[in-house]
């Protein structure tokens, strides 16, 4: 079975990308991102050149989520893969998937607050929803 085929959370392609900073624990050095793909389970990180993306795969990231609303989300992260090539991924696009795996109860459920009011098809940030997880 593909590994696609087991993902069950709501992924969320959003028309408007949220920022996103990312350092390892205890850096002071902060990389400004945004994504454009986002689910509970984690978030996707376009690049041109992933390889370029200056964490080991077993790396323990603070993650920064910026919220349309305001809210700041904290949490810890690691690298779920990278897509080199877009097609041998089933990806569009190349980049990195950032797993969360250290998270809140409180900050967990305002992601899941902003991911479930955001995949309505009328709102103004999400330009599609599928099933999966990043």
């Amino acid at each position: 079975m593909d590994s696609k085929e087991n993902r069950k959370k709501l992924r969320l392609r959003l028309n408007q990308p949220l920022d996103v900073r990312v350092s390892s624990i205890g850096s002071p050095l902060v990389y400004e991102l945004v994504t454009d793909d986002i689910s509970m389970g984690g978030f996707f990180l376009a690049f041109s050149a992933p390889s370029r993306f200056p964490f080991l795969s077993s790396s323990i990231l603070e993650v920064f989520l910026q919220l349309p609303s305001g809210d700041q989300l904290f949490f810890n992260g690691m690298m779920a893969r990278i897509v080199h090539s877009p097609e041998s991924e089933g990806e569009k696009r190349g980049g990195i998937a950032i797993r969360i795996v250290q998270i809140d109860p409180l900050v967990k459920e305002t992601l899941q607050h902003f991911i479930e009011n955001y995949s309505q098809d009328d709102s103004p940030y999400t330009s599609e929803s599928m099933a999966g997880a990043a």
